[in-house]
């Protein structure tokens, strides 16, 4: 587990070991003044921030947000400024800095009193970027519909507090309606320390969420690490009210690497999925595992054949679930990859599973199959598993809508010796975290 007020990760190794940080100054910015604030930019100290840390900034930085136009920056010197409630945030608009250590602080506290730091609730269109900043306490809620927008080499950490489900206790949340994120990107993010009083130690089904998304169309969530979050690193959670209007077409979660996952490193439900690929994760040490003990849990439609995902390819993950900590459940209804949806493909993936501290393999299976005509193909399955069969079958539809088209070329061992990632997976690289 990361110690709260440090970057680095649960073996004791800097995050950002060999990145050197941001530069000082002007960041190599030829656009940047002297003093390291780009030509133009708001800066959020001339509209009366303080950045001192207690005093609370959040009026002055709000005036510093209304006062920017369509392409203009606001932009964040060295300090930490504590933000009382959620700014509103304009699309259109950079929020930034230059500088190392910038901290926009939110609540602090393991109560139910967490909100996000930085919202979106309005579209006046334009290309929105968010960068180099770290949100410690809250994060960012995007609820609009948006299209353009690059949230990049941010940090999202200390989220602590007792809310439920929700934008306050995620690091990135995106919509709880029908408002459609496109045409965007979120990578080369941390998100560290994500989870409630007691979420650690004890089983549930706990909400705190890295990367919580709804409506996504156009959309790349790539190269982040996650780290330390009691619920989901990523959830695209399921909508009861969607339609094919709300078509999700070209979701890509490629390049991510999870730690220390508390529930589900990746749990996918959305409705109306097209063309989404899940692929070249990295997700390693689980957290006392959860109930379910899933890697890669993509079930879109699950309980319903309407809106059940077309054309997903997911491959190259590695997944290792051979160094759990704690105790983990060793439920035989788990599995390494949950696969759902029509003709998913599934090829060259890793799954290693181990006996937890309870006595039992982590993994019941490799692979849980409720879709038609998945492929399953040159993947590794290596370790105990519960059942004799690492390829198990679930039935939650009422058409009994489950089986394998072409289960071939897998490797099935009782050993992991020597099982390493494919030599293309590196997981999430290039990552400058704020301090």
């Amino acid at each position: 587990m990361l110690p709260i007020g440090n970057s680095q990760d649960s073996t004791g190794q800097p995050l950002n070991s060999g990145l050197g940080g941001r530069p000082p100054g002007n960041g190599g910015n030829p656009s940047a003044t002297p003093n390291g604030v780009p030509a133009g930019a708001i800066n959020v100290l001339n509209s009366g921030a303080k950045g001192d840390g207690s005093t609370d900034d959040a009026s002055a930085i709000q005036n510093a947000i209304n006062n920017c136009s369509n392409g203009g920056t606001v932009y964040f010197p060295h300090g930490t400024y504590f933000i009382s409630t959620t700014l509103s945030a304009k699309t259109g608009c950079t929020y930034t800095t230059n500088e190392s250590g910038v901290t926009l602080q939110g609540y602090s506290g393991t109560e139910a009193g967490g909100y996000s730091i930085l919202g979106f609730f309005t579209n006046s269109g334009g290309s929105t970027v968010i960068s180099n900043l770290t949100f410690r306490g809250g994060g960012i809620q995007i609820s609009a519909d948006m299209s353009n927008l690059s949230i990049t080499r941010n940090t999202f950490r200390d989220i602590l507090n007792s809310n439920g489900f929700g934008a306050a206790s995620s690091g990135i949340s995106q919509g709880s309606g029908f408002n459609m994120l496109r045409n965007s990107s979120i990578d080369h993010n941390e998100f560290l320390n994500i989870y409630g009083p007691g979420e650690l130690d004890n089983y549930g089904d706990y909400s705190k969420i890295g990367f919580l998304a709804y409506e996504l169309a156009d959309v790349t969530i790539s190269n982040n690490i996650f780290d330390t979050i009691s619920g989901d690193s990523i959830n695209m959670p399921y909508n009861t009210s969607d339609t094919s209007a709300n078509a999700k077409a070209n979701v890509v979660i490629q390049n991510n690497t999870i730690r220390n996952s508390r529930r589900m490193p990746i749990e996918i439900q959305a409705l109306y999925l097209v063309n989404p690929i899940v692929s070249y994760n990295l997700i390693t040490d689980y957290w006392q595992p959860e109930m379910w003990d899933i890697g890669i849990s993509f079930a879109p439609g699950f309980g319903t054949y309407s809106g059940v995902a077309i054309g997903a390819v997911v491959s190259n993950n590695y997944i290792d679930g051979t160094n759990s900590h704690g105790r983990g459940t060793g439920n035989s209804d788990g599995t390494c990859i949950e696969l759902m949806g029509l003709a998913t493909v599934s090829n060259s993936n890793v799954c290693k599973t181990s006996v937890t501290a309870s006595g039992l393999p982590m993994f019941g299976s490799a692979f849980m199959i409720a879709g038609n005509d998945a492929q399953i193909s040159n993947s590794i399955f290596c370790g105990p598993f519960a059942v004799s069969d690492p390829v198990t079958y679930e039935n939650p539809y009422p058409e009994n809508f489950g089986h394998a088209a072409n289960v071939n070329n897998n490797i099935t061992t009782a050993s992991c010796d020597n099982v390493a990632p494919p030599s293309s997976l590196t997981g999430a690289s290039g990552v400058i975290g704020a301090q």
